[in-house]
């Protein structure tokens, strides 16, 4: 996460334009949601349902809507409208940072080489400079893009946990605990694939350093019949750089893969708890398992994108 706050301080105003926008997405989306529980109750028959439904009835009453199923259903969709439209604006500015975050680290990178003594340049093989600007630039910016991913999330989570509170506090802390468990779980897949960023950057730069020193002896290679040497070196380097992408591959949909019947495990018994134990009403039960189903799924997402941060953060 220390690449991620290098970014904040050095993009402030970009970062601040986007989680804003994602901010204000999370919070019109989690104010629609809290018409379905007086939308489920209506649908069952009950016209006056208690707790965070009776609270949600009284608030459209007051600022002067008729809390019909139809208005209801209204207010969910324009919700969902919003939260559509903040999002793209919010999208649209995380695209935007990424192209000017690795132009400025490109510029930034030429200046300081051409401004280096030359002392420096013996030191340093040409390819692992080219391999900078070309390379670890883009993927260093990247990276930036996954950190402001996983603030987003963050966010939207928290909305959405703040509207599961309100059904049931119980519940909404029981998930958590373990969902967290299970994110401590899986947290190995996430070192991972830091190895595995760590270890294609460090493949990259000798495989281009070396690249480059081979263009540049080419004629002599082959005047003296040597290339087939040179072959063979960047033939194993490429290859062990196929063993660090499948590696990071590999990490990254096993974690996919281990979130979802994790999820749907925790999903099944909390609702079979809400049920038996606690008898929360139907309408209570399905929004709290949907609302749930949805922050866990985020925090899911959240440990993907934050995966995908660590490794890209040796490039940085």
């Amino acid at each position: 996460m220390k690449t991620l706050w290098a970014f904040l301080r050095a993009y402030p105003r970009r970062t601040m334009i986007m989680l804003i926008a994602l901010l204000v997405a999370g919070v019109a989306e989690g104010l629609s949601l809290t018409t379905l529980l007086p939308l489920l109750s209506a649908a069952v028959g009950d016209s006056n349902p208690g707790g965070v439904g009776g609270h949600a009835l009284r608030y459209l009453r007051m600022i002067g809507l008729d809390p019909t199923i139809g208005m209801m259903l209204l207010l969910i969709v324009a919700g969902m409208v919003v939260r559509a439209v903040l999002l793209l604006v919010a999208n649209r500015q995380v695209g935007f940072a990424v192209a000017h975050v690795a132009t400025a680290l490109r510029l930034e990178l030429i200046e300081a080489l051409l401004a280096s003594r030359w002392e420096y340049f013996l030191r340093k093989p040409t390819g692992a400079l080219a391999n900078a600007v070309a390379t670890e630039a883009y993927r260093a910016a990247t990276g930036f893009q996954y950190g402001a991913m996983v603030i987003a999330l963050f966010v939207q989570v928290i909305v959405y946990t703040l509207v599961a509170m309100l059904v049931s506090w119980k519940a909404t802390v029981i998930a958590f605990m373990i969902g967290s468990g299970f994110l401590y779980i899986l947290h190995r897949l996430v070192h991972a694939a830091r190895r595995a960023g760590n270890r294609q950057t460090q493949l990259m730069r000798t495989l281009l350093a070396y690249l480059t020193d081979v263009l540049g002896s080419v004629k002599a290679l082959k005047a003296m019949a040597r290339d087939n040497v040179a072959d063979a070196i960047l033939r194993t380097q490429t290859t062990q750089l196929e063993r660090a992408l499948r590696l990071e591959v590999t990490s990254r949909e096993t974690l996919r893969a281990l979130q979802e019947p994790m999820l749907a495990a925790l999903a099944a018994a909390g609702l079979f708890v809400a049920l038996v134990w606690w008898g929360l009403t139907l309408p209570e039960v399905m929004v709290l398992v949907f609302v749930l189903a949805r922050a866990l799924s985020l925090v899911n997402k959240l440990q993907r994108q934050h995966q995908q941060l660590v490794a890209q953060e040796s490039a940085y």
